[in-house]
């Protein structure tokens, strides 16, 4: 069998990986599993109402978004009763810290995302359900928007990882991510994207 026939992500993850004795690698498989990515890219853009119409279009559940003055966190909360609901949702609570305020949302489930009139939004990372929304300014005065939507397939290798947020009531505890791994025939697999899911795995 040939090298690149042995090294598919499917092949990889079902008869290589569960062999290899090296210690610290011999469960490395079980942390894996394979999946389909779809990338796609705007332009540029430059209008930055255009930006944030786009965001609100996408109607996000979580996420985050780094506006000029600050950086709002927002996340479904499910076991909060209706009045504590709305009562977070309508009067978020603020943090100073280094002149930026933070601020923390609680958003109502199944309800349309309401964009924050915060200025001008320089960079995010958003989800809904299956796809995620990431924000950066592209160095020319714009912003590009990456969309990133993950299905059933398995043309890739993907884990899931949690990096620690800011926490002390600042911001969510943690972090969650979508690793995403494809093969390289110069350099085997490497990782090629990171898609944010939420703060709760």
């Amino acid at each position: 069998m040939q090298h690149q026939e042995l090294m598919l992500p499917a092949k990889l993850l079902k008869d290589i990986l569960p062999q290899l004795e090296i210690r610290g690698l011999k469960n490395f498989h079980q942390h894996l599993d394979t999946c389909q990515l779809q990338v796609s890219s705007s332009d540029g853009l430059t209008n930055f109402q255009q930006v944030r119409e786009k965001v609100k279009q996408f109607n996000p559940e979580q996420g985050w978004l780094c506006f000029q003055s600050e950086v709002i966190y927002f996340e479904t909360e499910e076991n909060q009763d209706n009045s504590q609901k709305e009562q977070a949702l309508n009067k978020p609570s603020f943090f100073e810290k280094l002149g930026l305020s933070i601020r923390l949302w609680r958003k109502l489930p199944n309800t349309q995302f309401k964009m924050p009139e915060s200025g001008i939004l320089l960079y995010g990372e958003v989800v809904n359900n299956q796809k995620s929304l990431h924000i950066r300014e592209d160095g020319h005065g714009g912003c590009i928007l990456t969309y990133f939507t993950e299905k059933k397939g398995k043309d890739v290798l993907v884990e899931t990882k949690s990096f620690l947020g800011e926490g002390k009531g600042l911001t969510p505890e943690k972090l969650y991510y979508r690793i995403y791994w494809q093969y390289d025939e110069q350099y085997g697999y490497r990782q090629f994207a990171a898609r944010f899911i939420g703060f709760k795995q």
